[in-house]
């Protein structure tokens, strides 16, 4: 049979669970069941005895501490399995009632097997294979592979929540959150379907607060924890949500914090239902927060397009003071050697500084530091804008962005050159230039 023996929580368990598998593939069909029934009874008294010791929970000491009893004083030495069962299920999470009965059903033949229990025929008793199959696809799936923080809490995306909070000054490396997000929940060896119910709890953006200050943390460790369980099941995440009767809404007030997940995972755009995307068009198109021009994601990812579209359609949008976005959007066209239509973009708009000191925070801060990678073109761009706006053309730093910008020119063609291609404004500067 072909199990992901990694997803088993448990050592022990995985051990003892391998057990069985051999037995059923050798067609030891009352092994397979036997053993079957310790690798439940065992790996809940793991698990009780994990989030006993990691997490204090209380239930779970009781249980364990109810079950020491009964081995201490029931002659009958299979009390305690029964009354485990029924603790378990009546005081945690981590068995629902399918899963109860399922593993009554395989203590039954478990007995059958385990003891001289003889057919019509005087014949043992043996299960047949596919029986077997199904209860071990059953105890892999719904009990082995079941984290013990279930245990703790049915609403485990609202646990999670808490804990993080709870712990955010621990947290700030994403090592480190990756790690405990691991050891604490085990996400990447969730099932399917708690991994889906977790990311769109968690896509709200809202985890619950102390109060209000506490919000944008919040909403930034929210963030984090979606980025690592995309990064852990990109798959499976991208394969249900590209289904219609699946995608997701998000409130137009944490379109910020959703933003900055596109940009880190463009295909979680497409996530979106069609009446989300079209706010987030409008909203791209008549306003001008400093992030919006960054979500090239808009256009299928196709950056050039998105460029293009940014250059026809929007004014000035870069404020100095946000420079760091600026940055980050170039880096995202130069992972792809797009980094050439980024520049044009960021010297296209310089016209539209409206006074000298905007025009030097613009300069400085999102065209001088990528002056040596600029192309010949964009250099020659560059001489063409600045003669169009009078707060460049008089800034007291005029010459010398000139001089920068024509020492990169003269990297890349001969001054003759670059004295035929530039306006004639800049002939005579350019000329005595000492380079």
């Amino acid at each position: 049979m072909d199990f992901d023996y990694s997803k088993i929580l448990d050592n022990r368990s995985k051990e003892y669970f391998q057990e069985a598998v051999r037995c059923y593939e050798n067609e030891c069909y009352r092994a397979a069941m036997s053993t079957l029934y310790c690798v439940c009874m065992c790996d809940l008294v793991y698990k009780l005895i994990d989030i006993r010791d990691e997490h204090g929970f209380v239930p779970a000491e009781e249980i364990l501490r109810e079950i020491k009893n009964i081995q201490a004083t029931d002659p009958h030495k299979e009390a305690w399995e029964s009354q485990l069962l029924d603790l378990v299920k009546e005081r945690t999470a981590l068995t629902d009632e399918v899963t109860y009965e399922i593993i009554l059903q395989i203590r039954q033949w478990r007995h059958l097997s385990a003891h001289p229990a003889m057919d019509d025929e005087n014949k043992l008793v043996i299960p047949n294979k596919e029986k077997v199959a199904g209860y071990l696809i059953d105890t892999y799936e719904r009990l082995l592979t079941k984290s013990p923080i279930y245990a703790k809490s049915r609403d485990l995306p609202g646990l999670i929540a808490d804990v993080i909070l709870e712990r955010r000054e621990e947290l700030n490396d994403d090592k480190v959150f990756y790690a405990f997000l691991e050891k604490e929940y085990a996400i990447s060896k969730l099932e399917s379907k708690d991994i889906l119910r977790i990311f769109q709890t968690f896509w709200k953006f809202e985890l619950k607060m102390v109060d209000g200050r506490e919000v944008e943390l919040a909403r930034e460790i929210n963030a984090r924890l979606l980025g690592y369980i995309y990064q852990t099941y990109t798959e499976l995440l991208d394969t249900h949500f590209s289904e219609p009767q699946n995608h997701l809404s998000i409130s137009r007030e944490l379109w910020d914090e959703a933003h900055k997940l596109f940009v880190d995972y463009p295909k979680m755009y497409n996530f979106l239902a069609d009446e989300d995307k079209i706010l987030i068009r409008n909203k791209l198109k008549y306003r001008t927060e400093s992030h919006l021009p960054f979500a090239w994601y808009l256009n299928g990812g196709d950056k050039v397009a998105h460029i293009n579209e940014l250059m026809n359609e929007r004014n000035f949008c870069f404020n100095w003071f946000s420079a760091h976005y600026a940055h980050g959007f170039r880096d995202c066209y130069k992972r792809d050697g797009l980094e050439a239509y980024c520049d044009q973009y960021f010297i296209t708009n310089f016209k539209n500084v409206h006074d000298f000191r905007e025009a030097g925070n613009y300069y400085y801060n999102l065209l001088e530091l990528f002056i040596d990678e600029w192309t010949l073109e964009n250099c020659i761009l560059f001489f063409t804008i600045v003669i169009n706006n009078d707060q460049i053309y008089n800034y007291e730093k005029y010459e010398d962005m000139l001089t920068t910008v024509a020492k990169r020119a003269l990297q890349l063609v001969s001054k003759e050159e670059l004295l035929k291609r530039i306006p004639s404004e800049h002939v005579e500067f350019i000329n005595h230039l000492q380079i």
